[in-house]
């Protein structure tokens, strides 16, 4: 079941005036999590390290009773899709003005449909809908089954509708509207509804976008053993490999290879240090992206550390949440990078003082469009 949201007046009647961003700001859609410190709230890009104080600026400035109410692990943080910008003007604080999606913990980040266009879904009754150009397919309880369907799209002012070629009395079809919905069951917002016809009978739910193509395993990842090591691998799409360590004393070492990866879901990695002796590190890739370490005995990293997917979102400022007692650290300054691409300065990647805290996460990836978790 679809509930509305209140969108122009709050609960008791009362008109808010929703706040106007500074002029010269272009707002651009994130994604990430939101997560509360020191009575402020952070918002950190999806495969980030570094934390924005925000300030909201969405209608009914319900960011934060969005927080509150969905932050399904009791441990502060909550995956959002918002839109938003920095502004320089105000310690690079992030001002988001519009919230598309809310729901999930860290690893939603990772959660992805995979060759789809959209997937519906309702809990109540239960089904779901995988949809692409060409063919949808429906999973419903009742009634009970798997229905292919052989579809037609087209888009009109009110969305995208995926209509049944084949002739018969009661044709199927699914239309997807670019409205926000939340789910019923679980209050998790997403940015569609859905509204189908099966068999003679209306369903309504809510709907995210899927994926076109396979998530890539090249790019950057890293790891951070407190106050020893920091390491950043960069998996190169020409089946080259760099990785660059840096210990406390902030010696950095840095060595090349070639790495393949396996059905299995083993990544392997054929290096060489300077000196001509060669080495291998083996890792499994986990379901939320990031690459987990099956080599023992290295003495800079242990068996099953977790390198983290790193994607640089290229946002001015940003600084690290630090640990319970820290100061928080000094914005970087506008258009510093954390990493030097593509030459990979290990030196500019890993500054004398920067600390690589990863995030913890846990793992939950939902299985249909309307799980949190």
């Amino acid at each position: 079941m679809i509930v509305l949201i209140c969108m122009l007046t709050a609960c008791n009647g009362t008109v808010r005036v929703k706040p106007v961003m500074p002029s010269g700001l272009e707002s651009q859609p994130l994604a990430g999590v939101l997560q509360r410190y020191d009575d402020t709230l952070w918002f950190r890009p999806c495969y980030e390290r570094l934390w924005w104080p925000v300030q909201d600026y969405t209608d009914q400035a319900e960011l934060l009773s969005l927080y509150q109410r969905l932050d399904a692990t009791g441990q502060g943080q909550l995956y959002v899709e918002v839109n938003g910008a920095v502004d320089p003007e105000q310690n690079h604080q992030l001002l988001l003005d519009k919230v598309r999606v809310a729901g999930g913990t860290p690893d939603t980040c990772a959660y992805r449909i995979n060759n789809l266009q959209f997937r519906a879904a309702s809990s109540s009754p239960y089904w779901v809908a995988d949809i692409n150009d060409a063919a949808v397919v429906v999973k419903t309880a009742n009634p009970l089954g798997r229905y292919s369907f052989l579809v037609d799209s087209e888009t009109d002012e009110t969305g995208t509708v995926y209509r049944e070629t084949t002739t018969v009395k009661q044709p199927f079809y699914i239309r997807i509207i670019e409205q926000r919905c939340e789910d019923g069951s679980n209050g998790t917002l997403l940015a569609y509804q859905a509204d189908m016809q099966l068999f003679g009978h209306t369903y309504s739910g809510c709907a995210r976008r899927g994926h076109q193509t396979e998530d890539q395993l090249e790019g950057y990842y890293w790891y951070a053993a407190a106050k020893v090591d920091q390491v950043v691998m960069n998996i190169q799409p020409d089946r080259k490999v760099q990785l660059v360590r840096k210990d406390r004393q902030g010696r950095v070492v840095s060595e090349r290879g070639s790495w393949q990866f396996l059905q299995s879901g083993k990544l392997i990695l054929s290096m060489k240090r300077k000196n001509g002796k060669e080495f291998v590190l083996l890792f499994r890739r986990q379901d939320n992206g990031e690459l987990q370490l099956q080599s023992d005995d290295l003495g800079w990293a242990p068996m099953q550390a977790a390198f983290l997917q790193w994607r640089p979102s290229g946002l001015p400022g940003g600084r690290q949440l630090p640990v319970s007692g820290e100061q928080l650290a000094e914005p970087l300054p506008e258009g510093s990078e954390v990493i030097s691409v593509p030459d990979f300065n290990p030196v500019q990647a890993l500054p004398d003082g920067d600390q690589l805290t990863p995030i913890t996460v846990t793992e939950c990836l939902p299985e249909t469009v309307n799980q949190s978790c």
